[in-house]
């Protein structure tokens, strides 16, 4: 019988690591391969495997430019044309798979070596197995044992939790939506943690927020950069991200992450450090404590890039717009349809215009909602709806204006 083998590439932060770790681990058990892991050190995470976990695979820290010409033989699954690049190998991408059916037709009948290295958990991996991976990956004592004792000696009580990754992807709540929300739940129990010292203790400025004091931070592998600048990795790929992630820093960073996902995290950021905690913490419990009832509250600035990005159907749209009315965030609620207006046409566009009338007719700005609710008519002439509206908020105009 041939020997085969899943050869699993972890590279980037934390959480990009993480997810093709477990994936890889999920895939190799369902399919009955062996496992090598690739773990190089460099700028994006300087923790070694071993400072993160309980040794008990074969571990290598080849980098990609290490291991570029040698995998001739194998069948390389990836997330991105970079990797391909960088191994001088064709590109496929590690998510095209339908089912594990799938992919063990196309690749584990004609290959033996199979080179993997995503960066999120394809969709086509159980995920009852990705959950055995994350239970049988045992992180070591030191660290599960400071977010214990955290818990247990700041966080008595179940509570939410806010991640707020800044430095060179700005996403989450922004520092005015944090002291909001924490302001608006005063006897709730909140934990923050950032890659950011200044938002951590902004936040933490608030009785109800803990966070956890940290000695390391990230840092930037060009001083004289912004976090954002155009910036070589260690295998000579060039991504908007001028990060250094020492492993005191990378460490402090995983205790956060363990604390993050015992608690009911408030927003989804798309951040794999967010979306790692959330999986690590539904299969491992620390605290013994049921986690509290979800708050709904949205983080504009993660909704307008779903937006742009076509991820927001018109009915989430105007959920998260309802979501803000409740709120008292009417303001946010008129920029983010006004944002919309951008990008949608034909009914979509006339819902909008029609919400913005109905929103500014709530604020009393009726020449606002004049012009929308006639917008949404030229659109849809024979709504009955928008006349209706329409001709109130002009006879509501001329009374407001004494006419």
């Amino acid at each position: 019988m041939r020997r085969r083998v899943l050869e699993i590439f972890c590279d980037g932060g934390f959480g990009n690591r993480y997810n093709s770790l477990i994936s890889g681990l999920a895939l190799a058990e369902m399919c009955g391969l062996e496992v090598l892991v690739y773990w190089p050190k460099n700028s994006s995470c300087e923790a070694g495997y071993n400072d993160i976990f309980v040794t008990t695979l074969s571990i290598s820290e080849l980098t990609l430019p290490e291991l570029s010409g040698t995998l001739d033989d194998a069948f390389c699954l990836l997330h991105d044309t970079l990797g391909s690049e960088t191994l001088k190998v064709p590109f496929h991408s590690a998510y095209d798979y339908p089912t594990v059916e799938g992919f063990a037709e196309q690749v584990l009948n004609n290959y033996s070596r199979i080179f993997y290295y995503p960066a999120l958990i394809p969709t086509w991996i159980a995920e009852n197995s990705i959950q055995r991976a994350v239970k049988a990956l045992e992180i070591k004592q030191d660290l599960v044992q400071k977010a214990r004792g955290f818990i247990q000696e700041c966080l008595p009580q179940p509570f939410y939790g806010i991640h707020l990754r800044r430095t060179d992807l700005n996403v989450g709540l922004s520092d005015p939506e944090v002291q909001l929300l924490v302001k608006r739940h005063p006897n709730e129990k909140f934990f923050v943690c950032s890659d950011d010292p200044i938002a951590e203790a902004m936040a933490a400025a608030n009785s109800n927020v803990a966070r956890r004091k940290k000695i390391n931070y990230v840092g930037k592998r060009n001083p004289d950069g912004g976090w954002q600048s155009a910036t070589a990795d260690d295998s000579g790929r060039v991504y908007y991200s001028n990060i250094q992630r020492g492993k005191d820093a990378t460490l402090e960073g995983v205790i956060d992450l363990l604390i993050l996902g015992q608690s009911q995290i408030v927003s989804f950021t798309g951040s794999t450090f967010q979306s790692v905690a959330r999986l690590i913490g539904s299969v491992n419990d620390l605290s013994g404590l049921n986690k509290p009832t979800p708050i709904q509250f949205a983080a504009i600035g993660d909704v307008i890039r779903m937006l742009k990005n076509r991820y927001l159907s018109l009915g989430q749209l105007m959920g998260v717009c309802e979501e803000l009315i409740g709120s008292d965030r009417v303001e946010e609620a008129l920029s983010l349809l006004q944002e919309a207006l951008e990008q949608e046409v034909g009914m979509s566009r006339f819902v909008i215009l029609f919400n913005l009338g109905v929103y500014s007719t709530g604020l009393e700005r009726y020449q606002h909602a004049m012009i929308f609710f006639r917008a949404a008519l030229e659109i849809s002439p024979e709504s009955v709806e928008a006349k209706d509206a329409y001709f109130k908020v002009a006879q509501s105009s001329l009374i407001k204006n004494g006419r």
